[in-house]
């Protein structure tokens, strides 16, 4: 590894192993302050959104209030960036969100986060941090270990995961869960196959994700046309713009309003449980390729 991800070599070594590591993060009371902060805003969906075929949990950058996102972002950039600093090598807040599950809602689809990186050598982490105790009562994360860089694919918007086909198996057999203390975060790259299930408690269960990324690179989008598949997908460099002007109206759309940088070959491919198997288990090796060690 040209430079260490993280400061503390521990971190690294559990990073390179499993894909995520959990620390501590926020106090009781920075956790309060923040939910507190937070629920003082007004976002268009109220933090109970009621779309139609769309998802029926709050996420900052599904809402169309613009003003809402960019207060957000400012919180987001100014509690976590002093905070990355301490544990990552040059490392920053590309992008945040607030998610809000309603008592009785909020599963979420088995996914990878969107590739935000130009390169797999490049790396790009989440810091997902609940600011209530969670469960798999009120749908704590849950996380496939070491599933992180063990194949090429590119996971963005009307692409399928490369796992789609056994999906079922996944979550009987190897997304674990994760139960967190409020503040107690999970910090994972964005690779990592993880879940979270119905909030099946009475209460909403709040978390924070935070997007961050190496201080010298800017995050990209890739952009794949379902009309025109053989294009590949089209790669912006994008700025806090193309997640503060989107919303669940538009964020399948072409962002015209982002620089496109080119076009690469799609070379995604579904592929079976036994070759995901192969590809766990090969996983240290790649990465170590990966990162030229």
């Amino acid at each position: 590894m040209e430079r260490p991800i993280f400061k503390n070599k521990t971190h690294n070594k559990a990073y390179l192993e499993n894909g995520f590591i959990i620390e501590k993060l926020l106090s009781k009371e920075i956790v309060q302050t923040t939910l507190n902060q937070l629920l003082d805003l007004k976002p268009d969906d109220n933090y109970a959104p009621q779309r139609t075929g769309v998802s029926n949990y709050h996420c900052t950058f599904l809402d169309t209030n613009e003003e809402y996102k960019r207060a957000t972002n400012k919180l987001f950039k100014k509690l976590f960036n002093p905070i990355i600093e301490e544990i990552f090598n040059n490392y920053h807040v590309w992008n945040a969100n607030f998610y809000v599950k309603p008592p009785g809602a909020g599963k979420f689809e088995i996914h990878q986060n969107w590739t935000h990186v130009k390169e797999e050598k490049t790396t790009s982490f989440t810091i997902w941090c609940p600011l209530v105790d969670t469960t798999t009562d009120n749908g704590t994360i849950m996380l496939v270990k070491g599933s992180h860089k063990i194949l090429p694919d590119i996971a963005t918007m009307d692409v399928p995961y490369y796992f789609k086909n056994f999906e079922e198996v996944l979550v009987s057999d190897y997304l674990e869960p994760i139960p967190c203390k409020a503040g107690e975060c999970v910090i994972f790259e964005d690779g990592v196959i993880h879940f979270s299930d119905i909030n099946k408690s009475n209460a909403p269960r709040y978390a924070l994700q935070i997007l961050i990324g190496p201080k010298e690179s800017n995050p990209v989008y890739y952009y794949h046309d379902s009309q025109k598949p053989e294009l590949g997908f089209e790669v912006f460099e994008i700025n806090d713009d193309f997640f503060m002007k989107n919303s669940y109206l538009t964020f399948k759309n072409r962002p015209d309003f982002q620089k496109s940088i080119g076009f690469i070959e799609n070379q995604n491919k579904l592929i079976s449980e036994e070759e995901f198997k192969t590809a766990l288990a090969n996983g240290n090796t790649r990465r170590k390729k990966i990162y030229g060690e």
